[in-house]
């Protein structure tokens, strides 16, 4: 009876501060949405306001600490779920924020895809990787959300999956709850996200690794889905209904984006061929019981080459792949240490580093792989007493399938097509994720055999929330890592739609770095404008206190716009340090002979730069990282007319622009 009342006490504790973790979410998204952004944002940590992040520290606590204390059941199940609002409130404040867009990449031309998708102007299935685009105008069919934020919205529910199905499979595998709690936290770090290659926002890639687990959940499910034998909890026991599925997550997967699909085909083949090896010759245990992949893994295959063996895209990307492989081992490379030396003097030049970077993005990465390394020993040499012979097998499927995608992957980082290899690390990372998990469940079960147990549990708490707090930090870009952030405002939306209603289209508008084109995609569209693309309209490093002597390739002798906004002078000035553009060379815009300011409105200042008499001895503008090289439209004499024309801009434009959006806690 003393028991049972002890029990009852602590069951209302949990409950009342549960409750105090649920209000503290519901405190945190109320902050957020009566604090929308009102202009462009250079960092949506110091933007959002501190109300949000203590109420989400205060849930996050609660959750973990619940999580690990309160008995299995109900309690238990809340927290996680307390913890998993926590994370969706954080992974959707630019939609609570009200943000236009999130993402001035990528993004912005897929945003542009599904406009033409919708006016009729592209067919759904012209695209490489369609998936994005029509679930998004799913959404803003049905749901009625505007098309950038139904985009955004998409997004939302990809990193949802993420959450959900990591758990879920590291529960598959191991049939035991509490590594399925580990794997809640472990989810919550979103280890595939690198800002390199990866990106939250709309951004297909990362949107299907998102989508990963889910594929990965099914695989264990159908490789379990054994006839006659009982199925672990929670798991599917139809065969037909399970191999259905896992084929149109396959097929899922394709559509998103095929290069995914080609890392899945090769974790599928691996398995494949671990399960013949097993059969051949004996040897496996419990693997030569398990469901054979060999269907699927010949289903994804066909499906793959029927979808993406004819076209362009996928033959480019191929043919580019074979000459990277070959060159590794018909000549020496430098590339990857040339992009680094190169990269390490940029971040030298703003005062970081290599270490520091790596550190920042990949320090929680890297104690998971380590975890793993050790776990994948484990399984490799020998059977494990804590996980029984299903487990054993799956560990080892996965195991053989890390050393496979491993050295494949590296083999893009040597070359020019460094960018896939940290493409295919996220990949990597979601079954790092889902090991992990696994692995601190196993050391954890280990170390409270030596040591105290209390004393274990509380340390895994803190480990795991220092672990959040990291991860945290690095799941949108901000100059903590040197980066701007992604944030599309409405008011820049509109100066570049001014713009380019109003340009004289024999005249191109330039930009800093890129330049305007990405923004020209999404409001304008992509399919059937004529418009350069990259470096073809972006000034990288180049002097422009002195912007007519700049010659423009073949142009070099024609008028020609210059675009630029208040986030470009706030990125280039807190972000970058003035590396490539200064604030003095903004502000000598206002005072160049034969340079006219046309537009001052929403943030975007556009200025008509007077081509010069005799360019011949101009210098030569530098050209931009390779990228793909569009076409400028032939010039006439123009006349520098668009919106409201005045002759020059006035003193010290720049500094305003900057002063106007330099954010608190910025510097």
């Amino acid at each position: 009876m003393s028991h049972a009342g002890t029990a009852n006490r602590a069951d209302k504790r949990y409950k009342a501060v549960l409750t105090i973790g649920y209000l503290a979410v519901a405190v945190a998204v109320l902050g957020a949405y009566l604090s929308p952004a009102t202009d462009y944002e250079i960092n949506i940590y110091a933007a959002t306001p501190a109300v949000f992040w203590l109420g989400l520290g205060v849930a996050m606590t609660i959750s973990l600490f619940v999580s690990f204390y309160a008995p299995r059941g109900y309690l238990s199940t809340a927290s996680l779920v307390l913890g998993g609002s926590g994370m969706l409130a954080a992974a959707s404040i630019p939609l609570m924020r009200g943000y236009y867009f999130i993402g001035t990449g990528d993004s912005l031309t897929h945003l542009g895809w599904v406009r033409d998708i919708m006016e009729g102007s592209l067919g759904a299935f012209g695209l490489f990787y369609p998936g994005l685009h029509t679930v998004s105008i799913f959404f803003h069919r049905v749901v009625g959300f505007s098309t950038n934020r139904s985009v955004m919205f998409f997004v939302v529910c990809m990193i949802l999956v993420l959450f959900v199905f990591t758990p879920l499979c590291v529960r598959a595998i191991t049939g035991q709850d509490g590594a399925m709690l580990i794997g809640v936290f472990a989810a919550f770090l979103v280890l595939p996200l690198n800002q390199i290659a990866t990106h939250y926002s709309p951004h297909p890639i990362t949107d299907v690794i998102f989508f990963s687990p889910l594929l990965l959940y099914l695989l264990v499910q159908f490789l379990l889905a054994i006839p006659d034998s009982g199925s672990r909890p929670g798991g599917l026991s139809s065969i037909p209904t399970v191999s259905v599925l896992l084929a149109l997550a396959s097929i899922a997967t394709i559509v998103y984006h095929p290069q995914q699909a080609a890392n899945v085909i090769i974790l599928f083949v691996t398995i494949s061929i671990v399960q013949f090896a097993s059969r051949r010759y004996g040897l496996g245990g419990r693997i030569r019981a398990h469901r054979t992949l060999y269907s699927q893994t010949t289903f994804i295959s066909v499906a793959f080459m029927l979808w993406a063996g004819t076209r362009e895209t996928f033959v480019r990307t191929f043919g580019t792949i074979l000459g990277e492989v070959a060159g590794i081992f018909l000549q020496s490379s430098d590339d990857a240490a040339q992009i680094v030396q190169q990269r390490g003097g940029s971040l030298a030049a703003i005062g970081a580093s290599v270490t520091e970077i790596f550190l920042k993005l990949f320090f929680v990465s890297a104690l998971f792989a380590a975890l793993v390394a050790l776990l994948m020993l484990i399984s490799l040499l020998g059977d494990n007493e804590q996980f029984d012979a299903d487990t054993t097998g799956l560990l080892r499927y996965f195991s053989v399938g890390l050393i496979v995608l491993v050295p494949y992957s590296f083999a893009f980082f040597i070359g020019v097509a460094s960018n896939l290899f940290f493409r295919n690390l996220a990949f990597i990372m979601v079954i790092t994720t889902i090991l992990g998990a696994i692995a601190i469940h196993r050391y954890v079960a280990a170390l409270s055999e030596m040591l105290a147990p209390e004393r274990i549990r509380l340390a895994t708490v803190l480990v795991l929330g220092f672990m959040l707090v990291l991860s945290a930090a690095v799941l949108y870009p901000s100059p903590y890592i040197f980066q701007a952030s992604g944030h599309v405002s409405d008011n820049r939306v509109s100066g570049y739609r001014t713009a380019f209603e109003h340009q004289n289209r024999s005249v191109e508008i330039f930009g800093v770095r890129e330049g305007p084109w990405r923004f020209r995609d999404a409001i304008v569209g992509v399919e059937g404008i004529e418009s350069s693309r990259n470096d073809q309209q972006g000034f990288y490093g180049d002097n422009i206190t002195r912007i007519r002597n700049v010659r423009l390739g073949e142009e070099s002798g024609d008028d020609r716009y210059f675009l630029y906004t208040g986030a470009d002078v706030i990125r280039e000035i807190e972000v970058y340090n003035e590396l490539r553009f200064s604030e003095r060379q903004f502000d000598s815009l206002s005072r160049q002979p034969g340079v006219h300011r046309v537009q001052a409105s929403d943030t975007v200042y556009l200025h008509y730069v007077d081509s010069l008499p005799n360019n011949s001895t101009s210098p030569t503008r530098r050209t931009a990282p390779p990228a793909d090289v569009g076409t400028s439209a032939d010039a006439a004499e123009p006349e520098p007319s668009i919106g409201t024309a005045t002759p020059t801009d006035p003193p010290g434009v720049a500094s305003a622009a900057a002063e106007a959006l330099r954010l608190p806690g910025v510097r």
